[in-house]
Parts: structure tokens; sequence; C-alpha cells
């Protein structure tokens, strides 16, 4: 069973008609239906509080299991994957050619006020966190974006002319489709 997160948003979860438990809060439910406090992770240093499990007793009822551990740390004490996400991101970044750190990312989120660099979208009210806007070929950073301003810019960057596009947003292809089809009508009247 995979754990649940203690940074989960405050959650009544009923059971016929009665709170079994409330994620937000440091107490729950185990398997004889005794409220219980929720303690610290036993890691050392470590102030999360412990991870609840759900688990299923014979009788197909649900309860809930406090792990030994919080959900940053295996129980041997290591970071779990999740955990080095700061990592893994500078990695990518890395891999895309730009130089910049988590802390580096931070403050320029704090710049920009937290929100897209494009279209001013707040990052509260976006799934993912901004993309870093790069120029390929320096490297240079020019902020923080959303996800569909940073395909807009990918698609901007791809096409090579801005003039075809403007032309043929002014072309009036119906009509010289329309025309043809009219110039073919005649010809086949005239034939017949």
């Amino acid at each position: 069973m995979r754990g649940t997160s203690t940074r989960l948003i405050e959650k009544n979860i009923v059971e016929g008609g009665v709170v079994v438990a409330n994620w937000g809060t440091s107490y729950f439910n185990d398997f004889h239906g005794v409220k219980r406090r929720r303690q610290q992770c036993s890691i050392d240093g470590c102030e999360h509080l412990r991870q609840l499990l759900r688990r299923y007793s014979p009788d197909g009822t649900k309860y809930q299991y406090e792990h030994t551990v919080c959900c940053h740390h295996k129980v041997d004490g290591s970071l779990a994957k999740h955990a080095h996400q700061d990592k893994q991101r500078q990695n990518h970044w890395r891999q895309m050619g730009i130089l910049l750190t988590t802390d580096e990312y931070n403050q320029i989120l704090n710049l920009q006020g937290g929100k897209c660099a494009i279209c001013g979208v707040h990052s509260s009210h976006m799934d993912q966190r901004l993309c870093v806007d790069h120029n390929h070929k320096t490297g240079c950073i020019r902020g923080l974006i959303c996800k569909p301003c940073n395909a807009l810019i990918a698609w901007f960057e791809k096409v090579s002319s801005f003039d075809k596009i403007e032309t043929h947003l002014k072309t009036k292809v119906f009509e010289k489709y329309k025309d043809q089809m009219i110039q073919d009508k005649i010809l086949q009247d005239e034939r017949s």
C-alpha cells in the first residue's frame, strides 16, 4: 500500500456517518478504533510526523497504521526518492544547458512574485512548477514561465518566418477554391 503524505489538506474521512480520521490533524484511529496521537519520525533530527498508511482488517473495514518514519525517509534512515527532487531538478537543468541551482530558481520566482513572466498567472494556480525559459543557443535565462507559455515560445522559435503566417492569414483560400470550382463547372457545361 502506498503511504499518505502528512502534508495533505485537512479532509474528514467519513464512514457510516462517523468521522474516522481527519488527515490534517495529528490524531488517527488505529486497528481497534482507538484515537491515537501521531508521533514524530524516528530518524534523529527529523521533526515531521510519522507517515499514516491505510490498512484493511480481516473483516474488510479500513483502519490506519502509523509507520515508524515520515514520508521523507526510508526505514534505514536514508532519504526517500522524492526528497532528492532538488538534485534531480538541477541535473535536468544541467542536461538542458541551464546552469541554475534551486536557490537561484527560488530567488527568480520571488523576484517575479511567484507568477509566470509572460501571462502573469500565479504558480499556486498551476499543477506544475514554472519552467525555466532560456535561450537554447546561449543558455541565458530569460525568466520563469508556465507550461502553456513555454510551449508557445518553443513554437515561435521553430517558425521560420512570421511573414508566411501573416500572408496565410490574409489569403482567402476558400475564395480561390470556389472560383476554381466555378470555372471547372463552366468547362464541364460547355463540353456537354
